[in-house]
């Protein structure tokens, strides 16, 4: 029954015909109803954030629709979950377009199906692939923008309009110390002949915050009074 105060009806005794679950139920009638509607697999795509690679094998990150306001808070963010079993496929179909890799930041787009894991309570998405082109699409975009804006502030040209010692012995390194192409460049200095003086300036050359990493050790080597700066680095995927 209800009571009545002033015309508002305010609920009394509860009522006995309002089913109340336990959580464990609730949570197998969230999985029963996204298995409803979304019974095969889909394609989501968004930009990748907070990735983890953890011992067990797995791959954990957040896809993101991040916000069109820079600084703004995302404006939606779905868990995924790449479990050790299918992340081998996934790594194969990425070997196969250029050894990408995902990492932080990428937009990609990738299929799963989405799961309700009711012991956390989480809605996440079981990722069973993914399609490079997008990336790689979104890569060459995002590339020909940069340029584009390079070529506008003059950046593009600014090497070709420095002057160099005819033969620039002093040279100021900035590579990752002690890596494969650090070796090479020296090796090609060594076997020159010449009397080439080196002084290397340590940074990351790859993964998140490399770009400052790389600038500031620029900086740094400028200051070191050397004829001239190399920037060195090895390969990669196509994603770096």
């Amino acid at each position: 029954e209800s009571h009545t105060l002033r015309g508002i009806s305010t609920p009394g005794a509860a009522r006995l015909d309002v089913p109340t679950y336990s959580v464990a139920e609730l949570g197998a009638l969230v999985s029963y109803a996204l298995d409803r509607v979304f019974p095969e697999d889909l394609w989501v795509a968004g930009e990748i954030r907070s990735l983890r690679r953890p011992g067990s094998g797995h791959v954990y990150f957040a896809l993101t629709e991040p916000s069109a306001a820079p600084g703004a808070p995302v404006e939606a963010v779905l868990a995924v979950t790449l479990f050790r079993g299918t992340k081998e496929i996934v790594n194969r179909t990425l070997r196969q377009h250029g050894g990408i890799r995902i990492e932080d930041g990428m937009r990609v787009r990738i299929r799963g199906a989405l799961d309700f894991y009711a012991p956390q309570g989480k809605l996440q998405l079981r990722m069973t692939g993914i399609d490079p082109a997008y990336t790689l699409g979104a890569l060459a975009a995002e590339r020909e923008q940069l340029l584009r804006r390079l070529q506008l502030e003059g950046v593009l040209e600014a090497n070709a309009g420095r002057s160099l010692e005819p033969v620039p012995l002093l040279v100021g390194l900035v590579t990752s110390h002690g890596s494969a192409a650090a070796a090479d460049f020296l090796h090609e200095l060594e076997a020159s002949g010449m009397a080439w003086r080196v002084r290397l300036v340590d940074t990351v050359v790859q993964g998140s915050g490399a770009d400052r990493s790389i600038a500031g050790a620029v900086v740094l080597a400028g200051r070191l009074g050397v004829d001239v700066v190399a920037v060195v680095r090895g390969g990669g995927s196509r994603t770096d």
